[in-house]
C-alpha cells in the first residue's frame, strides 16, 4: 500500500497546483516595449542613472562587495555614437601594475575569452554567404580522414558544423594540452593519480601554476582532440569549449588564405580604427600588469589558442568593436539580428547560450511603480573572458541590451577579478537597463502618444493613444472609423463578452523608410488560464497579424515619423490616415 499511499499523494499535489487562476497583467511581445530612446543627454531618467551609478560604485567598494584593495577595473556604458558613463579604479594593493602610472580608456589589458567574439564576429564578415551550416572537415582537410571513434553516438566529423562549434554545441571537450594536470609540476601519483604512460602525456601545454609553456601546434591540436574522447554527442547540451574556437580560428584562415590576426585586421581591425589591439605585449608601456608578468598570463603567446583567448585590447578598443556591433557598421542588420539569438538554452531558466554569446534572461519592472509587480523579459547577450594565473588574471565582459540599444563594457584585473566584473554587471544591468526602458517611455509619450485624426469630412475617424503606468507599450483608448466604435467592432467579430476589458497595446516591430510600424497585441482582463508546467499566462506571440482584412493586418499601425516624432498613423486594415493633433 506504501507506493499507492506516495502516488496518491503525488496527484493530490499536483492537481492543487494545477488551478484555474486570474491574470490582469499584459503580455508584451519578446522584445522592445517602445521604441529605444535617442534623446538621452536630454532623459531625466539617463540623468539620473549618471548620478545615481557612481553613488552605487562608492558604496559597493566602501563596503568591500567590490575588491577595493587587489582588483583594478575599467567600465563604461555605450550608446549607440557615444559613451554615457567611464570610470576607472586602480586598486592600492596592485601598486606597480601600471607602469605608465596612470588607468584610463587606453591601458591596455589582456581579454580572454572575449576573443571569442572577436573571432566569430571575424568569421561572419570572411565568410561568403551563410556558412554556419558547413561541416568543419570543409575547412580542416586533416580531419576529412581522421578516426571518428572518440566522438562517440555514431558521429562524424562531418557532423560537426560551425553553428556547433561557435555554440558550444559540438561536444568536443574544452582544451587539449593548455590545463592538463599532467603539465603541472606537482607529483599527482601522490594525490592518488595513476602514472602516464608517455603516449598519455600531452605533447604541449601549460598547467594553472607552471611559467614553462610548450606552444600547441595546429598538428598538436588537431591530434589531441582526435585522441580525446568527446564530452557528448552534437547538440545534445552545451559543453564550454576553447577546441571549438581553435578551430573556427582555422576555418577563417581556410576561407581568407590569411593568418587569423590578419584575417581580424582586414575586416574588423582596420575598419574601425583600432590602435590598441593586439595579439602580443604593446611596446609602450600603458598596460595594467598585476603581480608577475610570468605567471599571470600577461607574457603567454596563446599560439593557435589566440581565437579562443588571445587579444590585449584596451577599453577604448572594445567600445569601438562593441559598437559597430551595435549599430551593424560592418554587418548587415539581418545578420546582426541572426547572429543575437539563442542556440541552446542551459539547466538555468535565466541563462541561454549563443554564438558565443553568454545570454542572461532579466525581469524588468514595467513601471517604477514599487507597489507594482508587473515585469517583463529582457534579454542581456553578453560575452565575458578570463585569464591568468593562480593570483592574479584578467577578467572581461562585453554586454547588449539590444532592447533599448545600448551596451557596456568592463575590464578587470587582480586578484578578484572574475568576481567583480560579474558584480559590477549586475549593478551596470539593475540601474541602466531601467533607466534606458524609463527613457524610451519618456520619448514616447512626448513623440507617440496623442491623438490623431482623419483630415477628410464625414463620421469621425480617430484613435487616441497613451501610456499607462505599469502597463507596456502603447494603449488604444478609444479608436473611431466613419463614426463607428472599432474596438465594440472588435468585440462582436471575436466575441468577447460586454462584461471583459479589451485591451490592445502596440509595440514597436518593423521600419519601412519613413514608416515605424508597431503591432498591437489584443488582450482581454481579467483573463483566466490554467496553472501548472503548460500554463498559457504570457504567451501572446501566436496572435500576431491573427485577424487581417484585405491582406493587412487589423494589428497594424504604421506611424508616419519625421525628425524622430511621429506626425501621422495608418492603421493597415482601415487604409486611412489619420494626422497628430497638437
Amino acid at each position: 500500500m506504501r507506493p499507492l499511499l506516495i502516488f496518491s499523494a503525488l496527484i493530490s499535489l499536483c492537481l492543487a497546483q494545477i488551478q484555474p487562476a486570474q491574470k490582469t497583467e499584459n503580455c508584451p511581445l519578446l522584445g522592445p516595449v517602445f521604441p529605444a530612446p535617442t534623446e538621452l543627454k536630454s532623459s531625466s531618467a539617463i540623468k539620473a542613472a549618471i548620478q545615481t551609478f557612481p553613488k552605487l560604485l562608492e558604496q559597493a567598494l566602501g563596503a568591500g562587495l567590490l575588491d577595493n584593495e587587489t582588483t583594478s577595473f575599467s567600465v563604461n556604458i555605450f550608446s549607440a555614437n557615444d559613451t554615457l558613463y567611464e570610470t576607472h579604479f586602480a586598486a592600492p594593493g596592485l601598486n606597480g601594475s601600471l607602469a605608465a602610472g596612470t588607468l584610463n580608456n587606453q591601458t591596455v589589458y589582456r581579454v580572454g575569452s572575449l576573443s571569442k567574439l572577436w573571432s566569430m564576429y571575424t568569421f561572419l564578415l570572411s565568410a561568403p554567404g551563410n556558412q554556419l551550416d558547413q561541416p568543419i572537415t570543409k575547412f580542416i582537410p586533416e580531419l576529412v580522414n581522421a578516426s571518428s571513434e572518440n566522438l562517440g553516438d555514431g558521429t562524424e566529423w562531418e557532423d560537426i558544423t560551425i553553428r556547433s562549434l561557435a555554440g558550444h554545441l559540438s561536444g568536443l571537450g574544452r582544451d587539449y594540452g593548455n590545463y592538463d594536470l599532467a603539465n603541472e609540476a606537482a607529483n599527482f601519483t601522490a594525490l592518488g593519480f595513476p602514472a602516464l604512460t608517455q603516449a598519455a602525456e600531452p605533447t604541449c601545454g601549460q598547467g594553472f601554476t607552471t611559467v614553462d609553456i610548450r606552444e600547441c601546434t595546429r598538428a598538436n591540436f588537431i591530434q589531441g582532440i582526435v585522441s580525446r574522447r568527446s564530452v557528448t554527442a552534437p547538440y545534445n547540451t552545451p559543453v564550454y569549449s576553447n577546441f571549438a574556437y581553435i578551430f573556427i580560428g582555422y576555418a577563417i584562415e581556410s576561407i581568407t588564405g590569411k593568418s587569423f590576426f590578419d584575417s581580424f585586421e582586414d575586416v574588423v581591425g582596420k575598419p574601425l580604427g583600432l590602435k590598441r589591439t593586439s595579439l602580443t605585449p604593446p611596446t609602450d608601456n600603458n598596460t595594467i600588469i598585476p603581480g608577475n608578468p610570468e605567471t599571470n598570463s600577461w607574457l603567454v603567446n596563446a599560439g593557435d589558442e589566440n581565437p579562443t583567448g588571445g587579444f590585449f585590447s584596451s577599453l577604448a578598443d572594445v567600445t569601438a568593436v562593441a559598437q559597430s556591433i551595435l549599430n551593424s557598421k560592418l554587418l548587415r542588420p539581418v545578420v546582426t539580428r541572426s547572429w543575437m539569438k539563442p542556440l541552446t538554452h542551459t539547466s538555468n531558466l535565466r541563462n541561454a547560450v549563443g554564438a558565443p554569446w553568454e545570454i542572461f534572461r532579466q525581469e524588468l519592472p514595467i513601471s517604477n511603480n514599487t507597489a507594482a509587480n508587473n515585469t517583463r523579459i529582457i534579454d542581456i547577450y553578453a560575452k565575458s573572458g578570463d585569464l591568468g594565473g593562480s593570483e592574479h588574471y584578467y577578467g572581461t565582459l562585453t554586454a547588449f541590451d539590444m532592447d533599448h540599444h545600448f551596451g557596456f563594457n568592463i575590464l578587470a584585473t587582480g586578484k578578484r577579478a572574475g568576481a567583480v566584473r560579474w558584480i559590477l554587471g549586475s549593478i551596470i544591468s539593475e540601474v541602466w537597463v531601467n533607466a534606458f526602458e524609463q527613457a524610451a517611455r519618456e520619448e514616447a509619450e512626448v513623440k507617440f502618444a496623442g491623438t490623431y485624426e482623419s483630415t477628410a469630412a464625414g463620421p469621425a475617424s480617430n484613435i487616441t493613444f497613451t501610456l499607462d503606468d505599469n502597463r507596456p507599450g502603447l494603449g488604444v483608448s478609444e479608436w473611431y472609423n466613419n463614426g463607428v466604435n472599432m474596438i465594440a467592432s472588435l468585440r462582436a467579430i471575436d466575441g468577447i463578452p460586454t462584461a471583459a476589458n479589451v485591451s490592445l497595446r502596440l509595440y514597436p516591430l518593423n521600419r519601412f523608410g519613413d514608416e515605424l510600424v508597431f503591432r498591437s497585441v489584443i488582450e482581454t482582463f481579467p483573463q483566466t488560464y490554467v496553472t501548472g508546467p503548460m500554463a498559457t499566462n504570457c504567451i501572446t506571440w501566436p496572435t500576431v497579424d491573427s485577424l487581417f482584412y484585405g491582406g493587412a493586418g487589423f494589428d497594424e499601425f504604421a506611424f508616419k515619423v519625421e525628425n524622430g516624432v511621429a506626425t501621422a498613423v495608418t492603421p493597415a486594415a482601415l487604409r486611412n490616415t489619420l494626422v497628430k493633433q497638437k
